[in-house]
Parts: C-alpha cells; sequence; structure tokens
C-alpha cells in the first residue's frame, strides 16, 4: 500500500504540469463534443478531432466528464485546454490523466499477483516497484496523459490471467484491450496462438469462461458506446486509422529511422517517406512493414510452442512481438514502443538482468517520446532542461544511437526466448 501511495502521488503531481495540450484537447473535444466547448475555432489547429480509436476510451473519457459535471468538481469542463487557459485547466488536465494513472496502480498489483503465484513474492514487489518507477511508464501516462500504459495494464492483466489459468479474465482483459486500441495487435496473436497451441490441453474445457469473459467486455462496451454515442467507432477506430500518418516513421527512433535519417543535419519529418510509396514499383514500404513483422510473429509464435518454461517464455514473447510491431512497421509514433518497454521490465520476474534492460529500454523510450512531448516542469528548470537534451542535437548521432538501441532490443529478447527453449527446464506448474 505504501508502494502504491507513493507511486499514486508522484504521478498526480507529475500531472499537474503541462503533459501534452494537443493529445489532451483532442481526449477533451471527442468526451465534450466540439459544438460543446468555448471557442472552439481558435484552438482547432492543435490537433485532428476526428475520432480514430476504438470505442472504449472515447466512451470512457465523456463518462468522465458527465461525473465531473454531475458531482460540481473544480474546473470548466467546456473551457478548451489550451496554453492560454493553463492555470484554469489544470483539474480537467487531471481529470483526463486519471485513467492512465488508475492503470498503472493496477497492473502493478498484477504484477505482484504474479510473483507471490509464481512463490516469489519479495521479488514481484520489485519488479512491481520497478515497474511503477519506469521513467517511459511514468512519462506516457502521469506526464503525457496518454492511453498506452492503459493498453499495456489490460495486456498485462491478460498475460497474468493465462498464466495462471483464468479463462474469464483472459477473455475479459484481451477484449477490453482490442477495444481500447487498434494496437492491441502488438501482443493479442501471441496470446490468442498461445490458446490455440494449449487448446486441446488446457483451454477447451475452459472455453465457455473464456468466452463468456469476452462476451461480457464486449456487451458492456458496446452498451457504454451506444450510451454516450460511440457505436460508430466500432468502424473508425479499425478501419481510418490506416494511413492516417502516412510516414515511414511518425517519431518512432526505430528501423525506418535508421534507413531514412540523414547522416549529416538533425532529421525532421520531410525525411520520411510515405509508407504508402511503391519500393520499384512492386512494394509499399507499409507491405514490407507488416511482412516484417508477420515474419517476426510467426517466428515467435513458433518458438515459443518449444519452450519449456511458459511463464517466462510467454512474456518474452509478449515482449519480442511489441518489439517488432514498433520496430518493423510503419507509421510508428515514439510512445508505441511502451507496451515493449513494460514486458521488458515484467521479464525481471524470472531473470534478473531485465532490471538493466529493462531501464535501458525506458530511458530510450521516454527521451523518444520527449521528442513529440516535451518536460515542462518549473520546479526544476535544470532537469526539465537536461531531460529536454536530445531535442537540442544538431547532428543524427543521438537518434540514430537510441535508434540503434530499440532496435537492438527485438533480436535481444528473440535470443533470451530461445534460450529459454532451449535449457530443459522441467516446465511449471502453470504449463500443466
Amino acid at each position: 500500500m505504501v508502494l502504491l501511495f507513493g507511486a499514486a502521488v508522484l504521478r498526480f503531481h507529475l500531472a499537474w504540469w503541462r503533459g501534452h495540450l494537443g493529445d489532451l484537447l483532442v481526449f477533451q473535444s471527442w468526451a465534450v463534443g466540439t459544438d460543446r466547448m468555448k471557442w472552439f475555432r481558435e484552438v482547432q489547429h492543435l490537433g485532428n478531432f476526428f475520432p480514430n480509436y476504438p470505442p472504449l476510451y472515447p466512451s470512457l473519457c465523456r463518462l468522465l466528464v458527465w461525473i465531473h459535471e454531475a458531482a460540481a468538481l473544480p474546473g470548466d469542463i467546456r473551457l478548451p485546454i489550451d496554453d492560454m487557459t493553463l492555470e484554469e485547466s489544470r483539474p480537467i488536465i487531471l481529470l483526463f490523466k486519471t485513467p492512465p494513472i488508475a492503470a498503472d496502480l493496477a497492473a502493478a498489483v498484477i504484477i505482484f499477483l504474479w510473483g507471490r503465484h509464481e512463490r516469489r513474492p519479495g521479488l514481484g514487489l520489485l519488479v512491481a516497484a520497478f515497474y511503477l518507477f519506469s521513467p517511459a511508464i511514468l512519462y506516457d501516462g502521469a506526464y503525457y496523459g496518454q492511453t498506452d500504459t492503459i493498453l499495456l495494464a489490460l495486456l498485462i492483466g491478460s498475460g497474468f490471467a493465462y498464466a495462471t489459468r483464468r479463462p474469464v479474465l483472459l477473455g475479459s482483459s484481451a477484449m477490453l484491450a482490442a477495444l481500447l486500441k487498434a494496437q492491441a495487435i502488438s501482443v493479442l496473436p501471441i496470446l490468442a496462438a498461445a490458446v490455440i497451441i494449449e487448446w486441446r490441453h488446457v483451454w477447451q474445457r475452459r472455453f465457455a469462461e473464456l468466452f463468456l469473459g469476452a462476451a461480457l467486455s464486449f456487451w458492456a462496451v458496446l452498451a457504454l458506446a451506444g450510451l454516450t454515442g460511440m457505436l460508430h467507432l466500432f468502424y473508425n477506430g479499425y478501419f481510418t486509422i490506416v494511413g492516417q500518418y502516412s510516414r515511414t516513421s511518425y517519431n518512432a527512433l526505430n528501423l525506418w529511422w535508421i534507413i531514412h535519417s540523414p547522416l549529416d543535419r538533425r532529421p525532421n519529418l520531410a525525411d520520411f517517406p510515405a509508407d504508402s510509396l511503391r519500393v520499384a514499383g512492386l512494394v509499399t514500404y507499409r507491405d514490407i512493414g507488416l511482412a516484417l513483422f508477420a515474419a517476426a510473429l510467426a517466428l515467435t509464435i513458433w518458438r515459443w510452442r518449444r519452450a519449456a518454461d511458459r511463464p517466462a517464455s510467454l512474456v518474452l514473447a509478449c515482449a519480442a512481438s511489441a518489439w517488432a510491431f514498433f520496430n518493423l512497421c510503419t507509421e510508428m509514433h515514439e510512445r508505441y514502443s511502451v507496451v515493449a518497454v513494460g514486458f521488458t521490465c515484467l521479464a525481471a520476474l524470472w531473470e534478473r538482468k531485465w532490471f538493466a534492460f529493462g531501464l535501458l529500454s525506458s530511458l530510450t523510450t521516454m527521451i523518444n517520446i520527449t521528442l513529440a512531448c516535451h518536460f515542462w516542469y518549473p520546479p526544476c528548470r535544470w532537469l526539465q532542461f537536461h531531460l529536454n537534451w536530445f531535442l537540442h542535437a544538431d547532428s543524427p548521432g543521438p537518434f540514430l544511437a537510441i535508434s540503434a538501441i530499440q532496435v537492438l532490443m527485438l533480436p535481444l529478447v528473440l535470443d533470451a526466448l530461445w534460450r529459454t527453449g532451449s535449457r530443459g527446464r522441467t516446465p511449471s506448474v502453470n504449463a500443466r
């Protein structure tokens, strides 16, 4: 409890400061409705207000607005979040940052329970603390105000449910992840393949409970979307997102950044071609990225199928899939590696070297995120300046170095998965 309280206090302190006002304004516009917001035309240049999420999060945002209005909480919910209204908007900023903060705390509880299930309660507590104070996790949710750590919490919950044979929880959390963000595809195929691989021995007799959990979540979100007027997002959230950010990389320091970054100057978005561009007149960059991701996914599933230590190897497989998604697919944003970082940190529950690699990848991801969301922290200008040092780099060297670290995380995790599968350990209780 002390750990959760300290983590919550730190998160709400960070949440008080600026964050990414453009994205927060987008969430506010989805929740309130552009027609109900004050002087909205003056701030429309800050973002794209066309809802492009699946229905869960926009519906949750609208529910938060209703709660705010019904409870008469502080702040004007109809005043657009903007630099000009920053002081007046702080209570509203906190409101929209509350879901990722709650998700972080829930994920830490799940990690601790997972450690206790593995008969490693002390290590489980340590890994939960490592997760809670991981720089990328802190920055993306509590400061930035984005939804990636909510997705990560649901995916960790799905992995925990699979490892501990809780079919209702597995079906429910996996369905919620799919209804939260289309980027759940970075990990859900691993869990789906794991269920299929162990279907006869484990999941066939639990199918009714698995289906029940998924159905309960689906119908609950469907009802919430109908109540909040978000039913159209069952289409928009999946079928209109590809091509919206049509670049090989959209601030993501990954393989595509290395391929297209200039070597003689600081790179910018214009250096990264549209991923719809055909290579040699045959296939697009997008096709190549998807093919590479599919190949990495197939390789990961094949190797996991032969793994002996299922709880540990499942986490490594999820981490490998998430790193492959971030590094190989096009149209990646800088924060889409947060899911990979979370599973890399979670792997420390079975092998302690992942504390070091989890910290390294978390730092590189946090620095990568500052490309899109600068750190604004008046209580300590020194910290603000040095955390934003990456923004002032004139040469491509720092960008390429961090890109190389993030790209190398994929073969590193795959190698660990290979070694887990070849150690000849007796499968754990959870793998029976």
